[in-house]
């Protein structure tokens, strides 16, 4: 760190664009450089116990995401009264997460001239143009290339991870509209920046994380045959339960089980009724078929009856055999 003490600072914007890049190297370097002052990378790879490699490729992120540290010599002054009244106030805003109701930076503006340069001196982005433009059926206005140029340089996407994005939503789209419409940019930059914010942003990360969305909407299918939903999506209230349900580790037999009781109980499918039972049974860590039948206090009492007793007989066979006698 530099011998004075001055004050470092880092705009908001910056900070919001690093966290969503996730890449750790990236935002290691970037932290380096502003303590420091430092832009060697190989001084870099040496204090942050990284291969000058690593560091080279976190440096070219940094760059296509413009994100250079700024250094100021002025010294903050004391926060007035009121001020610091209204950081409380809006400290009391906080989410859960930790993150203030504050809305996001609007997306950065390229210029019809960045665009251009962008495709003639990028051969990478020039491909996903084209790709673009496959995928949405038409030819691409300017604003849908600004969205593709958003995706490459200001999310730091790879290629390859934005061609597994575009794939992706050509599946969800003929799934969910058989043809009949096609990916929009602003759709496809709604994802990717939802990739951005989960941590896809490698080959590998996109792998594991398309897999598990598709595990998901099987187990998803799998629920709402079971509840006798067909010919039709979930409304956004029903996969609001079967979503949470999955997240509880309930398993499809033991959901199975919840509906008959709730339709035996009800007369009917009543979502609260069914939520209730379920939630319930994760309580007690009775997640599959098996752990209900097991916790069924009457089996308890009928696999705890000694051999011949009379609780065991089956009452309505009884009636049967004495009525044909």
């Amino acid at each position: 760190m530099p011998q004075n003490d001055n004050y470092i600072t880092a705009s908001r914007s910056a900070l919001e664009r690093l966290v969503l890049a996730h890449d750790g190297d990236m935002a290691l370097l970037y932290l380096y450089r502003l303590l420091s002052g430092d832009r060697n990378e190989e001084n870099a790879a040496g204090a942050l116990c990284r291969t000058l490699s690593e560091m080279q490729a976190a440096s070219e992120k940094l760059q296509r995401l413009q994100l250079q540290p700024v250094f100021s010599d002025a010294v903050p002054t004391e926060v007035p009264a009121a001020a610091a009244g209204s950081a409380a106030k809006a400290a009391e805003k906080l989410t859960p997460m930790g993150v203030d109701d504050v809305a996001a930076p609007p997306p950065r503006e390229y210029t019809s001239a960045e665009i251009t340069a962008a495709a003639e001196e990028d051969s990478v982005y020039a491909s996903l143009l084209v790709e673009a433009r496959n995928l949405m059926g038409r030819l691409l206005s300017t604003e849908d290339m600004k969205s593709i140029l958003r995706i490459y340089k200001d999310l730091a996407l790879p290629g390859d991870v934005i061609m597994m994005l575009f794939a992706y939503m050509s599946d969800v789209y003929q799934e969910k509209y058989h043809g009949s419409r096609l990916p929009t940019a602003r759709a496809i930059e709604r994802e990717a920046n939802l990739w951005a914010s989960r941590g896809v942003t490698t080959y590998e990360a996109a792998e594991a994380y398309l897999a598990e969305r598709s595990r998901i909407t099987g187990v998803n299918r799998e629920i709402a045959e079971i509840l006798g939903i067909t010919g039709r999506d979930l409304t956004p209230a029903e996969q609001k339960y079967v979503s949470a349900w999955v997240d509880l580790g309930m398993k499809t037999d033991a959901i199975s089980i919840a509906y008959d009781r709730t339709m035996l109980n009800t007369g009917k499918m009543s979502w609260p009724y069914m939520d209730t039972i379920l939630r319930t049974w994760a309580d007690k860590k009775l997640f599959t078929a098996a752990d209900v039948e097991q916790a069924d206090p009457r089996r308890s009492r009928r696999n705890d009856a000694p051999a011949g007793a009379e609780a065991a007989v089956d009452v309505d066979r009884l009636k049967n055999f004495l009525n044909n006698m």
